[in-house]
């Protein structure tokens, strides 16, 4: 059984997941299912409380223990986003499978947020011309990227995803509409 402050946590984490989900859905190494399978069982569960089947539940732990292919020499063939995307699945697996001990709110604080750094980054280090190849991180540096307009709109789109995960009726017509 889940809480409806669960519910509301799992929300949260959805909006973001979603937009991992998106993001990494372009890569060719991509795997629709059972990834929309799960992530549309939690919109499910989030809207009425039917926790997904135990069947999914599995189908989705497999899928995420095989989900980052290595390439011969042991690095991924995934890239941030995709990572991002099996980290943020993961958690949430085992937020409906374990105690939930910890809260999701890293999902969108740590792996979203990663992956936006790293577009908000690579701009940065394409501004500087093709003889820099990295960007070295002073404080300097890291008040640009918070000051970026992509990391500005990124705040302003997680603190929509805070008030509306606190707002709406726990619904399925809401939580539909919601996800625009």
């Amino acid at each position: 059984m889940i809480t409806t402050s669960q519910r509301r946590e799992l929300l949260r984490a959805l909006y973001s997941t979603e937009r991992l989900y998106l993001g990494f859905s372009a890569s060719p190494i991509f795997q629709e299912q059972p990834a929309r399978d799960f992530l549309d069982s939690l919109w499910n569960l989030v809207a009425t409380g039917d926790m997904p089947t135990q069947r999914l539940m599995s189908e989705t732990h497999l899928y995420l223990e095989n989900a980052v292919p290595l390439d011969q020499y042991g690095i991924s063939a995934a890239d941030n986003k995709g990572e991002a995307l099996v980290l943020a699945l993961d958690s949430l697996v085992l937020f409906l499978t374990d105690e939930p001990a910890e809260s999701l709110d890293f999902i969108p604080d740590e792996f979203e947020r990663f992956v936006v750094e790293e577009v908000v980054t690579d701009e940065m280090i394409d501004q500087l011309g093709p003889t820099q190849q990295t960007l070295l991180e002073t404080e300097e540096v890291r008040a640009k990227i918070e000051s970026h307009p992509l990391m500005r709109a990124f705040a302003n789109q997680l603190k929509m995803d805070e008030w509306k995960a606190r707002s709406i009726d726990l619904n399925p017509m809401d939580i539909e509409n919601s996800k625009a």
